[in-house]
């Protein structure tokens, strides 16, 4: 993430850091399922 004039405290981070997990769980939903659903027949594919 792109922090102003390299500006960066532990408050920052922890703010990024939050800001990329309620992404990740509103990413994961979108997409989680369409690419675990991918791997899985990837895997049962090559198991067969």
């Amino acid at each position: 993430m792109i922090k102003p004039g390299g500006y960066t405290t532990k408050t920052t981070s922890d703010l990024d850091l939050i800001i990329q997990l309620w992404l990740l769980r509103i990413l994961i939903p979108l997409n989680g399922y369409a690419n675990f659903y991918a791997l899985t027949v990837s895997a049962t594919i090559r198991w067969q």
